[in-house]
């Protein structure tokens, strides 16, 4: 109740506190500003498109010429800056700056990013659990004051042992053990950390209890004296220095703490309660910063924590063997990893006794390699003292590396052969909230002594009572937390500069329309497949391709070799590109459904095994459909499918007539873009891909009021070169969507977004609001119009 009520009362407080940086703040949220600081941390991170920059978390004492106050009871103003060395920096060398180093940084600052799609990852929240409110983007740093902190010095040496190591082990094992022993997981090959992350063995990369308990183990081994105040102060003083190194990590801080405590008990002959020892340190890790609180690995650390304590005692008058405390833990830890990271491993409580007992070498032959390499890297002189050191420790630790190889080899070759995707680690949609709340209530609540003793002593009316209390509790946590998306028929989904629609069918089916995508990105993987997964979506029934230009394709073909669509439906006059088409998305040539205008495709289970379907008379009869309008093979478009080039374009939104020199092959592409009208939910839907306005009036002339619709993808990301006066009176839309991101097209267009304002409809842009999700209200409607629902992720 004490960490509740305080914990409730310091995030109030957390959240009222000033941003100095909010009075700088210009359009848009970006400003350029000069910050003096001091670094905390600083690495050397890898961009999506395979490029290195520096990342530096820098606490700022002065913005421009005026200094920052710091109160005690406020929270120290952090920045999260990067500096890339293709924007003009003042030096392309990057090089991590030791903390403690002083710095004068001039440059863009921004709030990061927030939660773009429902119950994605939320990159904001994120920098908030680690105290970081704003990110700048580097154009000139400058060194004032090189650091002379114990914290500098150890980060220092902590990089001269690792380059050290990889002459030793190799890149690849000092990779693994800068994860292992530092939690740095920035030299990993992502191969190899997406096997751990899968196979539930991802916390050995992590520094996390487990290493703190290693190393607390082997200090109680050396250690031959009586264990009285000088080893607990020895201890406290080792730990204190290695949580320096992890860059105090939650978990670190808390099995740290916790490890003093119970040694502190142990000196003062006083009892010692793990659930007691957890919420203490917990509730001293929160009055820091109470935003950690959403941190995923203090989450997972104290969820591992609690539940041993609870269960623990349980499962041991049943079975007290090598894996008790893996499948404890794994009990408690499991749901949560499903909805967290939508993984299942059915191998992680065995295959984590071998990787612990491995971590059991290789934690303390690093940190051993780690204090020898002091005494070789810090000579005070050249003397002979120096050079009998040298002689005496360099070939140990040169066997020491060469150790350390052999076993990184052999943890990672258990790890890959226990991973086998499909067999013992599954993909998994993330559980419902509300069945997360259940779950945890009745599992703490009933593995507990005092919920024990309630079923021991048959008290039957309390036991039910208690359960449908956790039940109708998860309940209203579930509704509490719901997104409002839960609800949407059709959601326009944040892909940035693209298109992207996601359908709901009413018996359960899933449908996308376009992708979109990024040149140097995997969209498909890092953000569609995300998005579907944390909403329910295991995989899709189809997937429609407009046009295959990269901001609508890439990210559906993404979607396609991670094994999520069905089938993939195109233009027909794509059919000529079917073995291209199928070596860029991994599918079958039967997956493929080729379509032209006057078909349709059903959307239940009905009508889905046809697929096309060309009754008119049968497509009357079906409430979801997608109607497929433009175009007609050798028809409407023209000479254009004679022209269409080889593999999808490179157009990532722009109007031809916006890009100079593109020619006639990118026109032909938009064009030919196919033209949906869907109806699911109760809506109806116009996608309109990349046409132009010469295509929207060819439309208005064959179709008139068959356009009318309730909600119309506005074509070209609202290119001013998108416009028909015909096409829009006959559309008739009561909402308007802009699918925009970021771009230097001016997209969209001011007179467009006016137009549509002028016809009535609700404008709604991903830029602004992030997904934007409809349905419709059964049997209410208003002036003969639906009445929509509307829910987005930005106000």
């Amino acid at each position: 109740m004490v960490f509740y009520v305080v914990s409730l009362v310091n995030v109030q407080l957390y959240e009222l506190q000033r941003d100095p940086f909010a009075e700088l703040e210009e359009t848009g949220g970006v400003m350029t500003t000069t910050a003096t600081g001091t670094v905390l941390n600083s690495s050397i991170r890898t961009s999506g498109s395979g490029d290195e920059y520096l990342q530096m978390t820098v606490w700022v004492q002065r913005i421009g010429e005026q200094e920052v106050p710091r109160r005690w009871y406020e929270r120290p103003v952090r920045l999260l800056v990067k500096q890339y060395p293709d924007r003009g920096t003042d030096f392309s060398d990057l090089t991590p700056a030791s903390p403690g180093t002083q710095l004068r940084i001039t440059g863009k600052v921004e709030l990061p990013p927030g939660r773009r799609n429902p119950n994605c990852f939320d990159y904001q929240l994120y920098l908030k659990t680690i105290g970081i409110e704003r990110v700048m983007t580097a154009q000139t740093i400058h060194i004032k004051e090189e650091s002379h902190s114990l914290q500098g010095w150890l980060f220092q040496q902590k990089e001269q042992y690792l380059h050290q190591l990889k002459g030793t082990a190799g890149e690849s094992a000092a990779g693994l053990m800068r994860g292992i022993l530092f939690g740095e997981k920035t030299e990993i090959e992502e191969d190899t950390l997406e096997e751990f992350q899968r196979n539930g063995t991802a916390h050995i990369l992590a520094v996390s209890g487990l290493h703190i308990g290693i190393l607390y183990g082997v200090l109680g081994k050396l250690w031959r004296g009586k264990k009285g105040w000088l080893y607990f102060w020895m201890v406290t003083m080792v730990l204190i220095g290695y949580s320096f190194l992890a860059s105090f990590s939650p978990s670190v801080v808390r099995a740290s703490v916790m490890i003093v405590l119970h040694l502190y008990a142990k000196v003062r002959h006083l009892r010692y309660d793990l659930g007691s020892a957890s919420f203490v340190v917990l509730l001293m890790i929160l009055l820091k910063n109470p935003m950690q609180l959403f941190h995923t690995g203090l989450q997972m650390s104290f969820l591992a924590v609690l539940t041993l304590s609870a269960a623990a005692p349980f499962f041991r008058k049943f079975y007290q063997g090598i894996f008790l405390s893996s499948g404890v833990v794994q009990l408690g830890l499991l749901p949560y990893t499903a909805y967290v990271f939508n993984y299942v491993s059915l191998a992680a409580v065995f295959i984590n006794v071998p990787i612990i007992f491995l971590a059991g070498f290789l934690v303390p032959l690093g940190i051993g390699g780690f204090a020898l390499s002091l005494i070789l890297l810090e000579p005070t002189a050249v003397s002979g003292v120096d050079l009998v050191l040298n002689v005496a420790f360099k070939p140990v630790i040169e066997i020491m590396g060469q150790a350390i190889d052999g076993l990184c080899g052999l943890l990672t070759s258990c790890n890959s052969m226990t991973c086998i995707k499909g067999v013992t680690s599954f993909e998994v949609t993330s559980p419902p909230r509300a069945l997360l709340a259940g779950y945890y209530l009745l599992l703490l609540l009933f593995l507990s002594e005092e919920g024990r003793l309630l079923i021991l002593r048959k008290r039957k009316k309390a036991v039910a009572a208690l359960i449908c209390l956790c039940l109708a509790a998860a309940a209203i946590f579930g509704q509490v937390t719901a997104t409002g998306f839960e609800n949407a028929s059709i959601v326009f989904v944040d892909v940035g500069q693209g298109d992207c629609m996601h359908i709901k069918a009413k018996d359960g089916k899933n449908y996308l329309v376009d992708g979109g995508g990024k040149i140097d990105y995997d969209l498909g993987k890092k953000t569609l497949k995300p998005y579907l997964l944390k909403n329910g979506v295991r995989r899709l029934d189809g997937a429609f391709v407009t046009h295959l230009h990269t901001d609508h394709y890439k990210g559906v073909a993404e979607l396609c070799r991670e094994g999520m669509v069905k089938k993939l439906f195109l233009y027909e006059g794509n059919r000529d590109k079917t073995g291209q088409i199928c070596q860029e998305t991994g599918m079958s040539a039967e997956d493929l459904v080729f379509l032209r205008a006057g078909q349709t495709v059903s959307l239940d289970d009905a009508g889905f095994a046809k697929s096309v379907m060309n009754d008119a008379g049968f497509a009357k009869n079906m409430s979801e459909r997608v109607e497929v309008l433009w175009p007609e093979a050798g028809k409407d478009a023209g000479t254009a499918l004679q022209k269409r080039r080889q593999g999808f374009g490179t157009d990532n939104g722009s109007s031809a007539g916006e890009k100079k020199g593109q020619g006639s092959e990118e026109e032909d592409e938009n064009e030919t873009s196919l033209i949906l009208k869907i109806h699911a939910g109760g809506l109806s839907l116009l996608a309109t891909g990349d046409i132009d306005a010469a295509c929207e009036d060819r439309l208005a002339a064959k179709y008139r009021n068959g356009l009318k619709t309730d909600l119309l993808k506005v074509a070209h990301h609202g290119s001013r070169y998108s416009w028909s006066e015909d096409f829009a009176r006959y559309a008739k839309p009561q909402a308007a969507v802009f699918q925009v991101g970021k771009n230097n097209y001016g997209h969209p267009n001011g007179e467009i977004i006016e137009n549509y304002q002028r016809m009535k409809a609700g404008i709604w842009r991903n830029d602004l609001q992030g997904a934007v999700g409809f349905s419709c209200r059964q049997g209410d409607t208003a002036a003969g119009k639906k009445r929509l629902e509307v829910v987005t992720m930005l106000p």
